[in-house]
C-alpha cells in the first residue's frame, strides 16, 4: 500500500487535504533522501573495490614485467 493511500484514509477532521499533501510530501522527500544516500554509498564502496582491484592487478602486471 502506497503512504498516499494510507493518507487518503485518514479523518480529515485530524488531517485536512493540505495536511495530508504536506505530509506526504514531506514523507517522499524523506524516502527519496535516504535512497540517494544509499545509493550513492553503494556507487562509492563500488568505485573503491573497482579501484583496489585494478590496483592489484597493475601491481601484479607491473611485478611480472619486471
Amino acid at each position: 500500500m502506497k503512504f498516499e493511500e494510507v493518507m487518503a484514509k485518514l479523518d480529515e477532521s485530524v488531517f485536512t487535504p493540505e495536511l495530508k499533501k504536506e505530509v506526504t510530501a514531506a514523507f517522499n522527500e524523506a524516502v527519496d533522501a535516504k535512497v540517494k544516500q544509499v545509493v550513492d554509498l553503494e556507487v562509492e564502496n563500488a568505485l573503491v573495490k573497482m579501484d583496489e582491484d585494478c590496483s592489484a592487478k597493475l601491481k601484479s602486471l607491473l611485478e611480472k614485467m619486471d
